[in-house]
């Protein structure tokens, strides 16, 4: 997941997500699952727990990208 999401979010380094740099298209829609869609329970707990996943781990590259910039704005003199 974590490889999903970092291959699929924008790179301003290149200016595109890497998927597409490797591929030359978009990457495919992720469409946001909703409880219970599923009447299989497996399956909707499967589903709701990967949307928990990447939930986390787009807060977590957020969390990186600020640190990063901060980081990088302390060496950059007014």
């Amino acid at each position: 997941m974590a490889k999903y999401w970092y291959n699929t979010n924008y790179h301003t380094t290149i200016g595109m997500n890497p998927f597409q740099a490797l591929y030359g298209i978009p990457p495919p829609l992720h469409l946001l699952y909703f409880p219970h869609d599923s009447n299989v329970e497996t399956v909707d707990m499967k589903l709701r727990d990967r949307e928990s996943i990447i939930h986390f781990l787009r807060h977590q590259l957020t969390k990186a990208q600020q640190r990063m910039k901060s980081q990088n704005d302390k060496h950059i003199s007014s």
